[in-house]
């Protein structure tokens, strides 16, 4: 396993614990039991596919970072910041990408995701 694919799945892992995570707010627990969010590994990146499966229009926001193996350590390279409506009984996929790299290797890092009812 090569590390761009040990750091997307360390990623997938996160994603999944932040799909779990308990919270406070009783309407952002309505919403992340009605809101399945599938990330898979790629060659170059991971991802991401949320499907709104509630009763009514969510709004998302996902964002992550891209570090490379050739920059200064622990320098991000880029960090990426997504959000989007989805109608109910719909789904979207994101693509968290590794090609600002180049021939470097990758890691996606801080990925993190909310949904909550669109108004």
């Amino acid at each position: 396993m090569n590390r761009c694919t040990r750091a997307a799945s360390s990623a997938l892992l996160a994603l999944v614990a932040l799909i779990v995570a308990p919270t406070t707010a009783h309407a952002a627990a309505d919403v992340n039991s009605c809101v399945q969010v599938a990330a898979e590994a790629a060659p170059a990146g991971m991802s991401i596919t949320f499907n709104n499966t509630c009763a009514f229009e969510i709004r998302c926001e996902v964002a992550w970072s891209l570090t490379c193996e050739g920059a200064e350590a622990g320098a991000i390279e880029d960090s990426k910041r997504q959000s989007f409506n989805l109608q109910r009984g719909r789904q979207r996929a994101i693509f968290a990408s590794g090609d600002l790299c180049g021939d470097d290797l990758w890691e996606i890092v801080d990925e993190s995701w909310e949904c909550v009812q669109a108004r």
